[in-house]
């Protein structure tokens, strides 16, 4: 834990030289974060393991970003972020997660077509534990002022260190929309997608159907500005093949509801609080859970 720390430190000092870089073609973007959460069920749920015991954690987070515009049309931007969350007694589920990533963007009269390339690292309890390597055309376009609307395809590999079994290859569609009534401080989105998994271990491969409902909306008043955002998530997975440990074929349904505040300070400080409760109702009794998440966090942006 101390020398994830230390890292989110070294690289937090950094940021204000960063942000103090840039140029008309070439800008810079960062942000970090730190938070104290309250999880009422410990656990991971790519795993299927869950403690059903409460703890409290320590979360933080640092991201750099670099934004290249080649010409007014096309452009790329590279970024790489680092999270850890450090619980207090259960440290054997303490996770950090290097992220980096390169979109492409170019602009057209009718579309804008992009090509995201990711690359995640998780880090358990101090040892690497999973790779996660993904590729996402889309293409998405405004009609007028009002409506946004986005399409894109994902293909993902995972692969574990030591769990080779969950090793697995993933397809997904999806698609968004969003009603803008105020720009992006205010609008409504909806999102539906499909996808498909095969792992090697023939029953975890599965295919899921996924649907999404979020509202974002400001508060304003002569003593108060607060950004307000409702999510609504549910996933139906369907697996394939018999699970051993129950004798037939699983079936998973999860619906998650999420609120978050946000009170800006100033242009760069705000004061963020989430609230995240979750329902995961499985034939499997380790991935049937119920949990709530809550925490308070401090962000930083340049």
């Amino acid at each position: 834990m101390k020398r994830n720390l230390i890292f989110l430190a070294g690289l937090m000092a950094l940021l204000p030289a960063t942000a103090a870089i840039a140029s008309e073609r070439v800008t810079y973007d960062v942000d970090a974060s730190v938070g104290a959460y309250y999880d009422s069920s410990v656990g991971l749920s790519e795993l299927d393991e869950n403690t059903g015991t409460h703890d409290s954690a320590v979360k933080a987070k640092v991201g750099l970003a670099a934004k290249v515009r080649f010409t007014p049309r096309f452009s790329t931007r590279l970024s790489y972020d680092y999270g850890n969350t450090s619980y207090q007694r259960f440290d054997e589920f303490d996770l950090g997660l290097h992220h980096a990533a390169v979109d492409f963007g170019a602009t057209t009269p009718h579309a804008t077509f992009g090509l995201t390339l990711d690359r995640f690292d998780g880090v358990l309890a101090g040892d690497h534990y999973v790779t996660l390597s993904q590729v996402s055309p889309n293409v998405s376009h405004l009609f007028g002022s009002k409506l946004f609307v986005r399409a894109a395809w994902t293909g993902s590999r995972k692969n574990y260190d030591s769990l080779v079994t969950r090793d697995a290859t993933n397809s997904a569609w999806r698609a968004d929309s969003y009603v803008l009534f105020d720009g992006m401080r205010r609008h409504l989105a909806i999102g539906l997608g499909r996808g498909n998994e095969d792992a090697v271990a023939d029953e975890l491969d599965f295919a899921s159907v996924r649907a999404s409902l979020a509202y974002a909306f400001p508060i304003e008043t002569s003593h108060l500005s607060m950004a307000l955002k409702m999510r609504l998530r549910y996933e139906s997975r369907d697996y394939r093949n018999a699970t051993e440990s129950i004798g037939e074929q699983r079936r998973d349904e999860r619906l998650r509801f999420g609120l978050n505040a946000r009170v800006p300070f100033s242009e760069h400080v705000a004061l963020e609080s989430d609230v995240d409760y979750s329902l995961h109702e499985s034939n499997l009794e380790s991935a049937d859970v119920e949990k709530l998440v809550a925490g308070l966090k401090l962000s930083v942006s340049f």
